[in-house]
């Protein structure tokens, strides 16, 4: 699926001074057009005034509140203001995820890092720029390099020809992380698993940032392989072409041991697709996606599900010998971990591309300020991991300044950002809203195209366009039994070949069973559309009467003929979860069951589901 170009390398463009005092809203600009121009020449000023701007608030003393340590140390680590709940539980930082506040809250976020560059002296008109991840430029050629390169030479003001170290490259940590309540019982006296000493050096695949104590001699050695920084980009770009244009690679073995490279959907289709969320609740988080999809049949991906794709194409991510989301195993960097994602400068470039998807979803669906907009909670809202009256899991998780039994809405915190900034007052999710009210807007991007208020002939087409003939639903994977993120994979056998359906990385936290915040919402799950010409080889050649289980080696439901039991001719489907920890799919304490449903005929649409499974690291 082509994608336009962000910018039209060679054109002069007025420097962001200038373009952010039209209409009175600072300009967000794409980084390829920003890049382009300092390339060429045209407008220098711009992406000079920018770096000056981020080194500054990298040099302020970490407890500073607008240092770049502070505001990265939001996302998690070193979670500060935690604090314990009944006695056993504290709040894991004060990210949203997996809930309607998701892009809301990270809207505020990315605006609180561009208050703080835009408070160093001289930089009061910088505005953050997005890495937009759909554009031809980065389809063709990964990641802007000015958030590669090692270092950065000013070519404009009173620092031309000054090189620095590149400040959007990398972070250096002024002081090590480690949170106290994640500790092995292994070590003497308890120690944290999940650690960064001082002076560590955030990570990008394909290097590792495992640095806890079983893991620091193993990445050491890998690290040495992939010292050249030069290299490594060039690397890096693979992967993230193929994630963005192919779809995420994973490597498995087949039943007779051969090792398998098959591909998912590609990233940028995925962006395309969730601007055709019906509402704000599905369109925001895997939560209510998945409780919506349940309902209807459907596949509707939310915002959150590519979201996920790039922190860990941008991370990495391995399970040795099973599954790995890249080329290379024991790649393990911090995009690819909720823990310390935040401390990787790109991590706000990615954020603020998601910023801007969320932007052109407000546009499409004509709902760009409080008057129009609104939370939906039929899909999601109530926070306590509870059920609803059609026995949805509808909870959201409250983070730090939220209770328990609170229902997620316009008036929610939306902690610790202020606003107005700088009030005292804390932010209400209906402060995120309107980008007008933030003062700022967004410049040329690549999904302008696909995301423009519809006709009422198409959207009343759209309404009544047909499901995805096959579902397949994997549900009730406890993510407390996890460490760090992991990636559901469902496959299906043909011919005596295993053929990939799709899978869904999950980002989550190292430790999530020390998190409260997590612990509301444990529950991890997907809906995949099976594409129309599999379903046509396999699924819907016959009617299907029943689906049997298995605690072996691959957990699969089997779609047969309704004359005949499991058979050479059923077609099973096989669900596979991988995390570092191994497969949750085997083993005495892995117990799923399955249901395939469909009518007759081939009138209603097929539903693979898989239900209940009980999956637990082994």
């Amino acid at each position: 699926m082509s994608a336009p170009s962000s910018s039209s390398p060679g054109v002069t463009t007025a420097p962001h001074s200038e373009r952010a005092s039209a209409g009175g809203l600072r300009e967000r600009r794409s980084l390829w057009e920003v890049q382009n121009a300092w390339d060429d020449g045209t407008d220098t000023q711009t992406l000079d005034t920018f770096i000056t701007a981020w080194e500054g608030i990298t040099k302020l003393d970490h407890k500073d509140p607008n240092s770049f340590f502070t505001i990265a140390g939001y996302h998690g680590e070193p979670f500060g203001g935690r604090k314990l709940v009944d006695g056993e539980f504290g709040w894991g930082g004060w990210c949203q995820h997996g809930g309607v506040l998701f892009p809301l809250w990270h809207r505020l976020y990315v605006l609180r890092l561009e208050d703080a560059l835009r408070n160093q002296p001289g930089c009061e008109n910088v505005a953050m720029m997005f890495w937009d991840e759909a554009s031809v430029e980065s389809r063709e050629r990964g990641i802007p390099h000015i958030l590669t390169d090692p270092t950065f030479q000013f070519k404009s003001g009173p620092r031309k020809g000054e090189t620095i170290k590149n400040p959007i490259c990398s972070y250096i940590l002024p002081v090590a992380l480690a949170d106290p309540a994640d500790l092995d019982p292994g070590q003497a006296g308890g120690a944290p698993v999940y650690v960064k000493p001082r002076g560590y050096e955030t990570k990008r695949y394909p290097q590792s940032g495992l640095m806890g104590p079983k893991d620091i001699k193993k990445t050491e050695k890998h690290n040495e392989k992939y010292a050249d920084p030069i290299s490594n980009v060039g690397i890096l770009n693979s992967n993230i072409l193929q994630w963005l244009n192919e779809g995420y690679p994973i490597y498995t073995y087949n039943s007779r041991g051969k090792k398998v490279r098959q591909n998912s959907a590609n990233v940028v289709g995925l962006y395309i697709a969730c601007l055709d969320a019906p509402n704000y609740a599905v369109f925001s988080n895997t939560t209510s996606a998945r409780n919506y999809n349940k309902d209807n049949g459907t596949a509707v991906v939310p915002l959150e599900k590519p979201h996920d794709a790039i922190h860990l194409a941008v991370g990495g991510f391995d399970y040795p010998k099973y599954y790995r989301a890249a080329n290379i195993s024991f790649a393990n960097g911090d995009m690819g971990e909720n823990n310390t994602a935040g401390f990787d400068p790109i991590f706000f470039f990615h954020h603020c591309f998601i910023d801007y998807v969320f932007y052109r979803w407000q546009v499409k669906h004509n709902v760009l300020n409080a008057q129009t907009f609104e939370i939906e909670t039929l899909w999601g809202g109530i926070n306590t991991g509870g059920k609803n009256t059609n026995d949805q899991d509808i909870g959201q998780g409250p983070s730090q300044g939220q209770d328990f039994d609170e229902i997620l809405t316009a008036n929610s915190t939306m902690g610790p950002f202020q606003f107005p900034a700088g009030s005292g007052v804390i932010a209400k999710a209906r402060d995120g809203i309107d980008l007008k009210a933030l003062g700022y807007t967004y410049g040329k991007g690549s999904l302008d195209p696909y995301s423009q208020p519809p006709s009422a002939a198409a959207f009343a087409a759209a309404e009544d366009a047909p499901a995805p003939d096959t579902v397949i639903k994997v549900t009730g994977i406890n993510k407390a039994q996890v460490t760090g993120s992991f990636v559901i994979a469902v496959y299906a056998t043909i011919d005596g070949e295993e053929e990939l359906v799709g899978f869904e990385p999950v980002l989550s936290r190292w430790d999530p069973q020390y998190c409260a915040n997590c612990q509301t919402h444990v529950e991890a799950s997907s809906y995949i559309a099976v594409p129309h010409d599999l379903a046509k080889r396999t699924l819907i050649t016959s009617p299907v009467r029943e689906a049997v289980a298995s605690a072996s080696h691959a957990v699969h439901a089997v779609v047969a003929p309704e004359s005949a039991a499991a058979t050479d001719e059923a077609i099973p489907i096989h669900v596979q979860v991988y995390s570092r920890q191994g497969k949750l799919d085997h083993g005495p304490v892995a117990q799923f069951s399955a249901a395939a449903l469909r009518k007759p005929n081939g009138v209603e649409k097929i539903q693979v589901k898989i239900v209940h499974p009980r999956a637990q690291a082994k």
